[in-house]
């Protein structure tokens, strides 16, 4: 769940984070069902532009890889983050959509596809962001669900580098005839 800054144009892409209720270790459909309903705490959250609210659903050490930012590390840089991104737009609707969910003990991932309407608090219309991401939640001591890793993709293109010159090819020396 991050935003992303890109020549003057701020647009935001969402991942499934952590979840703050208790689930039964040991419990795929508990687990199941827990990961599922923190994906509308999250939907929830980003709406009301809470930057607390979004950020208690990572660990500590949590990592978070934005598509065309730094990697972003621990809960205190991503609070900085999710403030700042908030300071800058509303978040309108809020869409994703978990193509595979796969529970693994202690640990689980969820992949899937998001879509994100964002409008500049600096003026502008509404811009829609959709993508792909990928995170990597850990049940907790409490049992509660986090998220520990999260990495998005945005599908917005981008200009490609600049490549360097391909340098002209020296005239091949005539050839003697035979």
């Amino acid at each position: 769940m991050v935003f992303r800054l890109g020549a003057g144009v701020f647009v935001v892409a969402v991942a499934a984070a952590g979840c703050a209720t208790q689930s039964a270790q040991g419990n795929p459909d508990a687990d199941r069902t827990a990961i599922n309903a923190l994906r509308d705490q999250f939907i929830a959250a980003y709406r009301a532009g809470d930057p607390d609210r979004v950020t208690a659903l990572y660990e500590e050490n949590a990592t978070v890889m934005p598509h065309d930012q730094p990697t972003i590390v621990g809960r205190s840089e991503i609070a900085k983050h999710e403030r700042d991104s908030f300071g800058q737009v509303s978040v309108g609707d809020v869409q994703i959509k978990s193509d595979k969910l796969q529970i693994m003990g202690d640990w689980a991932y969820d992949r899937g596809t998001f879509s994100v309407t964002i409008t500049p608090k600096g003026g502008g219309g509404p811009m829609t962001d959709t993508g792909r991401y990928l995170v990597v939640l850990h049940r907790q001591a409490d049992g509660s669900w986090k998220a520990a890793e999260d990495i998005d993709n945005g599908e917005t293109p981008r200009m490609p580098p600049p490549s360097a010159p391909i340098p002209p090819t020296p005239p091949t020396p005539p050839q003697p005839k035979k």
